[in-house]
């Protein structure tokens, strides 16, 4: 058979797999109804003397019930050769022509195209026990084939994120990206068609975006605007003249005023791939603990095990203030501060490097990977309790009139915080080797009770428009006063927890709400009207259901 175009051929392969569904993807449960590994019976030897007279004629092929599923993808293997030939575009032949696959990785591959267009069944098995049953083999006879040193992952083609404990037995395997496409359309992408990229967004168009999802903190929107823009420009080759090298970014500011908030929303309004990562986690390098190298990894499986990707990733660093060492001058010898500051020294070569070498372990081996990242932009943020301090000191040292008591708190802090400088950060216990390489250093301001009540009133992030349109889904209109809303700012803000304590005043409240949803249904309960008369819709008003009494209880 000759086929045409590069869909026959795939259709032909999901038609036999689809036929062969239960003796292929069944689970563990149905393959105990039909044994698929069972060896048949060896064949008896005819007798010596019959043996002599007759040459002994080869024995066929032992069959299994996944033989004809072989057979059949064998034909369609040979037919799209033919076909190739022919000069129609046969994705899976150009890639096991390119990679010099051999039969179990196209079969492998068929598995994976399987997997993605049925994505919604029910489940399917491991790609190791795929590989036994068409073959009627053992597992252990295979399973050399997916560990590190093994053929399967020599191609390149394939993508893992653990080792062969993790792979083989478990689902974690996959095609990378452009080659799937290739597969699928029969056209393989260019390079140039891989690596474009969307339109540079300018920094008004990133500060639009940040400005509709976050409140306040106009200076921090700004700068981080006009940071992304020169990332988006940064060319992948060597610098060149006219664009500014890497804008590492220490956001500062109280625990909920948005830096986390910042930072997710900046990646989305760039598409590029971001890592959340938790300074506290780290340790030296040969301690308990992780090493900075694995953000690296993180970055790179985010970005789809794309190098080019990855170079215009972000890192974000959270708790980057419990880095602070106990004592940066001393000798660090005796003593060794294995999560401060041998952590920062640990930063240096991914903050200002061009490439880190970093190896993973996997299975039964390693593998070294050389991770581009001069590209990679770094964003830090802390909450760096005490600061202000520190900076009143200094400018205390400077001046003969200092600030007075009253400027310690409210008004005060952002102001203080606002003239931080690199001095401060390494009085606070940064090494100056570690700042140098983080230019931007940017205050955010402590959440006030106007922007936290304009946190619950904006619908795009606000927890209240997510509830008004659960309870709306299933008959119940709430309608939340704004002495509400005013009432949960103020109390967020006396906890000192800026907008997360928001979503936790909130949770308190539509929780009890919830548990009385029934009630409430069947028209029944203070502060509630029967929708239309009839069972089955109802309106609420949140502050006149709870009662004053009851919120103070809630909400403590």
């Amino acid at each position: 058979m000759t086929y045409k175009t590069n869909r026959e051929y795939l259709a032909d392969i999901i038609k036999v797999l689809k036929s062969y569904k239960k003796v292929l993807f069944g689970s563990e449960e149905e393959q105990q109804v039909m044994p698929l590994l069972k060896r048949p019976a060896p064949r008896k030897l005819p007798p010596a003397a019959a043996a002599a007279d007759k040459p002994a004629a080869a024995p066929p092929p032992p069959r299994y019930p996944a033989s004809p599923a072989l057979d059949a993808l064998r034909r369609i293997f040979n037919d799209g050769a033919s076909s190739m030939e022919a000069g129609a575009p046969i994705g899976l032949e150009l890639l096991a022509r390119e990679h010099k696959l051999d039969e179990r990785e196209k079969l492998l591959v068929c598995y994976l195209l399987y997997k993605e267009l049925e994505r919604g069944s029910r489940s399917i098995c491991t790609p190791l026990n795929f590989l036994c049953r068409l073959y009627g083999l053992e597992r252990l006879e295979l399973a050399g084939l997916f560990i590190e040193e093994g053929v399967i992952f020599k191609s390149g083609v394939f993508t893992i994120e653990r080792g062969y404990r993790e792979t083989a037995i478990r689902h974690d395997f996959n095609l990378q990206q452009h080659y799937m496409t290739l597969v699928l359309t029969g056209r393989k992408p260019a390079a140039k068609a891989r690596l474009k990229r969307g339109a540079v967004l300018l920094p008004s168009e990133v500060y639009k975006r940040l400005d509709k999802v976050v409140v306040s903190q106009e200076e921090a929107k700004r700068k981080l605007a006009s940071v992304s823009y020169q990332h988006q420009l940064r060319p992948i080759g060597k610098p060149r003249k006219g664009i500014a090298p890497r804008l590492n970014t220490l956001l500062i500011g109280p625990t909920g005023c948005g830096k986390t908030h910042l930072v997710r929303t900046l990646a989305e309004a760039l598409s590029a791939p971001v890592v959340f990562c938790d300074a506290t986690q780290y340790t030296e390098t040969g301690y308990v603990g992780a090493c900075v190298e694995d953000m690296l990894w993180q970055l790179y499986v985010k970005a789809g095990r794309d190098y080019d990707r990855m170079r215009r990733g972000i890192v974000f660093i959270d708790e980057f203030d419990k880095l602070a060492a106990r004592d940066v001058g001393g000798q660090h010898n005796s003593q060794r501060d294995v999560s401060g500051l041998s952590v920062q020294q640990e930063l240096l070569k991914l903050l200002e490097g061009e490439t880190v070498v970093y190896e993973k372990r996997m299975g039964f081996g390693s593998e070294t990977f050389h991770f581009p990242v001069r590209g990679v932009l770094f964003i830090l943020a802390g909450a760096f309790v005490g600061l202000e301090k520190v900076v009143k000191e200094r400018l205390k040292r400077r001046r003969t009139i200092g600030f007075n008591g009253a400027e310690e708190d409210g008004p005060g802090r952002k102001r203080l915080l606002s003239k931080v400088c690199v001095q401060d950060m390494v009085a606070y216990g940064m090494t100056p080797e570690l700042m140098g390489r983080i230019p931007n250093l940017v205050a955010l301001d402590e959440l006030e009770v106007p922007e936290l009540a304009g946190i619950l009133r904006n619908d795009e992030i606000s927890l209240l428009a997510h509830y008004r349109e659960f309870f709306r889904e299933r008959g119940m209109e709430v309608d939340i006063p704004e002495s509400f809303i005013l009432d949960v700012a103020e109390r967020a803000k006396e906890r000192g927890l800026g907008a997360r304590g928001l979503n936790a005043f909130i949770e308190a409240c539509f929780s009890e709400l919830i548990f009385e949803q029934g009630r409430l249904m069947a028209g029944g309960g203070a502060g509630t009207v029967a929708g239309g008369g009839s069972v089955g819709s109802a309106r609420v008003n949140i502050a006149e259901f709870f009662g004053p009494d009851r919120i103070d209880r809630l909400l403590g």
